[in-house]
């Protein structure tokens, strides 16, 4: 992921214990509400950024923190108002956008992503739905980018954690992605070299293992070159002797990877590094005691050269084999660091930006009126424009020509329930989206066959017409032809849920290899195929 914010593909525990898991690897949204619990809670796909769990007002100025000097606000702009918008991501130097709800806290959420293309929202491309529900202190995480775009998920509900990965198929739906089996869980995802995914892996967070240390494990999760960094026998010995705990992880374009963590039964922090040998790792110790806390972070850099650590509050550069002390961090400030390109951060005063080598960290003002409090996130595209969002305004550090027209939650149902391949969606319901009702299906949708336009089904699907025959209990439903995106696609409109769910399992008992799916939706029709359900047979 490219260096777009100051976290890229940084996970730090520090920051999970703070914030309510591992940062995702290159963006800095704000905590969902639930991050101020106690438990800490691995975040994902947006991630929450390290610091407090609330954002003081820019005039609040913490007792133990001195004022921060006052420096010129970076503009934001509003851009369009999205019912339930409420986070961007940065993942492969593009923006995607969360709609929907995901309270946390051991709640459910039900949401999709949208992607920003050519510097506006396209809605056009949402993705179906998804369904989240996590009693642990689990997270989210987008890696890769469309149309390779990768969903990583560490959950668990009254039950131990595990992990699930996804990938969007040609058609933005969510699709099962087969990533072999490795112990314990992925703690967060990187771009590596080759256009490769490689992911750290470590233990449950609480899991009684971490008190002795946790050893740095990498494995390739996409890629045509499957070989990862290991630990020799030796070097592992070591660290798991001294508590070799690790705390940060770092992967490069170069194809170098560095780990850092805190020693529990040494003094100090080790480094391991990765050059160009991948299974040859070089590893030194820092014992030289910190001034403040032993928070340890890495903060970015596009390589071993540039690579830089916040320890408590020290920011260091790498040497050689040895961390040296660069600069002190100012209290209330993010750190004096610059990566070519610009980064946003957020500390106890708020949210910050810095745009160009040598200016000054600036805080985000915001674009409307109405304080959204916490409700804020920001991340930076691949052409150094910091998007963000203030409750449900997706805003821009760069001036639109004109403000679009607000989309309300009655948009975006009719969009959805027109679309199969957005999987539906449930009917308005005036709420808030992150209110708790009943929700509603006024039409139901069964897809009982999908293949190319272009090699469809010609004799209006026998197979699925025999399955039907001797059925007169299904009288009326509608069965339809649909095409979208190329795609054809063959469905009953069902008025009743219950009706909806007989019909599929009689057609996925009835037809063998078919999957059919019940949706809330209302896909146009091309045509209407009448069918006798006595004989089967089309009506002319």
């Amino acid at each position: 992921m490219s260096t777009k914010t100051l976290l890229p593909a940084v996970l730090s525990v520090a920051a999970l214990c703070a914030c309510g898991g591992p940062p995702r690897a290159d963006v800095v949204p704000t905590p969902p509400p639930h991050a101020s619990s106690s438990a800490p809670r691995p975040a994902e796909s947006g991630l929450a950024a390290p610091g407090p769990s609330a954002t003081p007002s820019s005039t609040a100025t913490p007792s133990a923190v001195a004022p921060v000097p006052a420096v010129p606000s970076l503009p934001m702009y509003a851009v369009v108002r999205i019912y339930s918008l409420f986070e961007v991501v940065e993942t492969g130097g593009t923006i995607e956008m969360r709609l929907g709800s995901d309270p946390g806290g051991g709640m459910s959420g039900h949401f999709r992503y949208a992607p920003i293309v050519r510097g506006l929202p396209d809605l056009e491309q949402e993705t179906a739905g998804r369904f989240h529900a996590d009693t642990t202190p689990g997270f989210i995480e987008l890696a890769g980018r469309r149309p390779d775009l990768l969903f990583h998920e560490v959950s668990g509900f009254r039950s131990g954690q595990s992990d699930r990965y996804e990938t969007l198929d040609a058609f933005n739906r969510w699709r099962g992605y087969a990533d072999g089996s490795a112990s314990g869980l992925g703690w967060g995802i990187f771009a590596w070299s080759k256009d490769r995914l490689l992911e750290w892996r470590g233990e449950d967070f609480y899991a009684e293992s971490r008190q002795q240390g946790m050893l740095p494990r990498l494995r390739v999760v996409r890629g045509k070159d499957r070989q990862a960094p290991e630990l020799s026998a030796a070097l592992a010995k070591r660290l798991t002797d001294a508590g070799f705990l690790t705390e940060t992880v770092r992967a490069f374009p170069t194809g170098e990877v560095v780990a850092v963590g805190n020693l529990l039964r040494g003094t100090g922090i080790g480094t391991v590094v990765w050059r160009d040998k991948l299974r040859e790792p070089a590893y030194f110790e820092y014992t030289e005691p910190f001034v403040g806390s032993a928070d340890l972070r890495i903060l970015g850099g596009s390589s071993l050269a540039d690579v830089r650590l916040l320890a408590g509050d020290e920011v260091m550069r790498l040497e050689g084999a040895a961390w040296v002390r660069e600069s002190t961090v100012t209290p209330g400030t993010p750190p004096d660091v610059w990566f070519g390109t610009p980064m946003v951060e957020r500390t106890d005063q708020g949210w910050w930006a810095r745009v160009e080598a040598g200016a000054p960290w600036q805080p985000l003002a915001l674009a409307s009126k109405a304080d959204p409090g916490d409700e804020r996130s920001y991340a930076v595209d691949g052409d150094g424009v910091v998007w963000g969002t203030e409750g449900d305004l997706l805003v821009s550090s760069r001036q639109p020509n004109e403000r679009m027209n607000d989309v309300s939650e009655a948009d975006l149902v009719k969009a959805r329930k027109a679309s199969i391949l957005r999987g539906g969606s449930d009917d308005v319901t005036g709420e808030p989206p992150q209110t708790f009702g009943t929700r509603t299906c006024s039409l139901h949708y069964v897809l009982l066959d999908e293949a190319p336009a272009a090699t469809a089904d010609t004799k209006d699907y026998p197979r699925i017409r025999a399955a039907l025959a001797g059925h007169p209990e299904l009288a009326g439903v509608r069965f339809i032809v649909s095409h979208e995106k190329g795609q054809q696609f063959f469905g009953a409109l069902v008025p009743t849920y219950d009706k909806a769910s007989e019909l599929e399992k009689l057609v996925k008992k009835g037809v063998k290899g078919s999957a059919p799916d019940v949706l809330c939706a209302e896909p146009p029709a091309v045509r209407e195929i009448k069918i006798d359900l006595g004989t089967g047979k089309v009506v002319p």
